[in-house]
């Protein structure tokens, strides 16, 4: 954990992320904020990242990932963040994980299919 992250706070609508520094996103372009956290969790969880304030992309991360957790943000105008600034929701999702089972006598090839 970064000398300046901020442990995620339970409220309304999951745990709250904050940036760990200050940063500047772009009019306009995909910006990558840091947290200063890594975490991990089970494998049969996922972690969905959502909005704050700022409209969010590309927000999940897999319980294997063992980087620092960033939140890609975009926004129309420049957005001027200061460290401790929260910047989104975390949530914690449990992920079902049904057996697989194979059945026999399906078609293989498409053009077999009846229509």
């Amino acid at each position: 954990m970064h000398e300046r992250a901020r442990i995620p706070e339970f409220g309304p609508g999951g745990y709250t992320l904050y940036a760990s520094e200050d940063f500047l996103v772009h009019s306009c372009l995909p910006s990558a904020i840091p947290t200063g956290l890594k975490m991990s969790f089970p494998p049969t969880h996922c972690a969905l990242i959502t909005r704050h304030k700022l409209k969010t992309l590309a927000g999940l991360v897999d319980s294997d990932y063992r980087g620092e957790v960033k939140v890609i943000v975009i926004s129309k105008e420049e957005v001027k963040i200061k460290a401790g600034d929260p910047i989104a929701r975390l949530q914690m999702l449990e992920i079902e994980c049904p057996e697989v089972e194979v059945e026999q006598g399906y078609p293989t090839d498409f053009k077999q299919q009846p229509q």
